[in-house]
């Protein structure tokens, strides 16, 4: 299934928001830890790219799935957000054809 066109004013509602948690944790957590071991030094960019990829590579991948899961992207489920929590107005013209 491919996903064409997402209702207005939904993504906040749709997106696996749990990886980037888990990923800003983790972030936050190995930055702290690089400036108290390089006081007064900027963070180089190499050494910036290799914090990001060492964190995405240790990932657990089951935070992806269940992310992608909680939000009804996949497996599909449209049950999965309640309709009240959308914009009436939207939903409406997101219903008609």
């Amino acid at each position: 299934m491919t996903i064409l066109l997402l209702p207005p004013h939904s993504s906040h509602l749709l997106q696996p928001m749990s990886v980037f948690k888990s990923i800003k944790t983790t972030y936050d957590q190995r930055l702290c830890t690089w400036i108290r071991n390089h006081k007064q030094q900027k963070l180089p960019r190499q050494e910036l790219l290799k914090i990001v990829r060492e964190i995405w590579l240790q990932l657990d991948k089951s935070i992806i799935i269940n992310g992608f899961k909680k939000a009804g992207i996949f497996p599909f489920n449209n049950s999965v957000i309640d309709r009240t929590q959308f914009d009436p107005l939207s939903l409406k013209r997101w219903d008609d054809p």
